[in-house]
């Protein structure tokens, strides 16, 4: 399947280089870094919010807002 992907230049720089001194190709690099990321186990990744325990809400410090607003700022690498 052939799709666009959006990655930071710098990134796509350092893997270009990996890939030629692995005598590998970029897409190769690509395939087995998702591929080890996908064998990993669902709970490596699961997202913990900051829940007070005692109160039964979000601690102290934090909002709905400023959690939602914190994703928006890494839209790029979603």
């Amino acid at each position: 399947m052939k799709m666009t992907l959006n990655f930071p230049d710098e990134i796509i720089r350092e893997a270009k280089i990996r890939a030629a001194a692995e005598n590998t190709t970029l897409t190769r690099l690509i395939l087995e870094g998702l591929d080890m990321r996908l064998k990993r186990g669902a709970s490596d990744y699961q997202l913990e919010l900051p829940i007070s325990a005692a109160e039964g809400g979000l601690r102290s410090g934090y909002s709905w807002e400023s959690i939602a607003k914190s994703g928006e700022e890494n839209s790029d690498y979603r």
